[in-house]
């Protein structure tokens, strides 16, 4: 990211954000795709056209709070590892 700020005080500047490279690359061309790609390949991507999320972890994922979790949804599917 890149601050602009020409008056010098950094509360009046300008955020320029999502600076794209060779070396960091955007993560497609879909706009409505929100995706963080992590060094070891795990994922969390969001689409915002078909309100689907997606989390990939290379390892354990645990999922913590210090209030409830609620679950809420039209069908729960459970997949069996082989």
């Amino acid at each position: 990211m890149i601050v602009f700020s020409p008056s010098g005080d950094i509360a009046q500047g300008v955020v320029l954000t999502a600076i794209y490279q060779q070396l960091h690359p955007a993560n497609g061309k879909d706009p409505d795709l929100c995706r963080v790609d992590f060094k070891d390949g795990a994922s969390i991507e969001y689409n915002r056209q078909s309100h689907e999320m997606t989390i990939h972890s290379k390892g354990e994922l645990f999922i913590r709070a210090d209030g409830d979790i609620w679950l809420d949804a039209k069908n729960l599917h459970a997949f069996e590892r082989e």
